[in-house]
Order: structure tokens, then sequence, then C-alpha cells
């Protein structure tokens, strides 16, 4: 579209210089269609979604007056842009509607709490409280031994819960991991 535009513009200009154009004075006006960097931006994008070649890069979104894209989501932005057509990605609005209709997920936060030091034969608690999603979704906990000493039958009670137990039925070093 944006080619059109200036190709037009300099068939109108020559078609002036034949005509004579005035007076013979030559004057600019000071590069007012000069495209803006939001605009070369947005350009970008569209022929990305056009031809599929060049993805745009973070800052070509940030450069078009766009939020919410980063290093995380990059690729998934790109991918939903390469399957529109370019008027579908036309202006900043239609853009930033796009990133947030994405409802990108951001990886929850897991935190499985401090070491312990436990005498043999007592129940261990865990406690993955202070574990916490960015996005506000709700938390699924996934407790699970990595490791526990040779002939160890230590299972966790309630693994899908914020704070599990076990009893370290032998001595030795128990790592239990919480996705």
């Amino acid at each position: 579209m944006k080619q059109f535009k200036l190709l037009l513009l300099a068939s109108m200009v020559l078609l002036f210089t034949a005509c004579g154009g005035g007076g013979g004075s030559s004057s600019s006006d000071g590069g007012a269609d000069t495209p803006t960097k939001q605009e070369i931006a947005i350009d970008k994008i569209m022929l990305y979604s056009d031809t599929n070649t060049n993805p745009p890069t973070i800052q070509v979104y940030i450069d078009a007056g766009v939020s919410g894209v980063d290093v995380s989501n990059l690729d998934e932005v790109n991918s939903v842009v390469a399957s529109l057509t370019p008027e579908q990605v036309d202006s900043t609005e239609k853009i930033q509607k796009l990133v947030d209709d994405l409802n990108i997920n951001i990886i929850p936060i897991a935190n499985a709490g401090s070491d312990q030091t436990r005498t043999t034969g007592s129940t261990v608690t865990l406690d993955g409280s202070k574990s916490y999603d960015p996005d506000s979704n709700q938390i699924v906990y996934k407790w699970s031994f990595t490791a526990k000493p040779n002939g160890s039958t230590a299972v966790l009670s309630n693994a899908n819960t914020y704070n599990p137990t076990f009893i370290a039925d032998l001595d030795g070093a128990y790592i239990i991991e919480l996705i």
C-alpha cells in the first residue's frame, strides 16, 4: 500500500515538472512525506504477514508502539502475524489487540522451600506455598523424588498439593523436585 502511494506521488511530480511546474522555483516540504519510525515498523510487520520472510524483531514491535512482545513470546506472536493478512496488522491497535488476545501464559515459579534436616523415622512436610503464577492462574503442584537413600520406601503423600509429606525411613539424603 505504501509503495503505491509513493509511486503515485512520484508520478504527480513528474507531471507537474512536464507542465512547467509553476514559476521555475523549487521548494521543499521539509520531508512531510517521510514515514515515521512507527509507520516503517508497521510496514515491516505487514510485509511479514504477506510474505512470511524476515520476521519482525522485538525492536520492530516496540517501534510500532506495541507492548508485551518479548523473547518468551516473539515466536508465537510472529506465528500468528504470519497467518494474517496485511490488513489485519496495519495499525498499532490491531497488532496490540493480537498480542493481548494471545493471553500468553508466563511459566509459574516453583519454590520448593528451604532444605530441611530431620531425624530418621520422622515425618517431613514440604512447603511449596511460596510458588506463584505471574498470570495469577491456578497452580498445579507436582512433587517427586529425584533421589533417596538406597532401600528407602519413602512415598510422598498428597504429591499434588503445596505441602506433601513423607516419612524419612532411612538415614541419607532425600532430594525432591517441585514442578
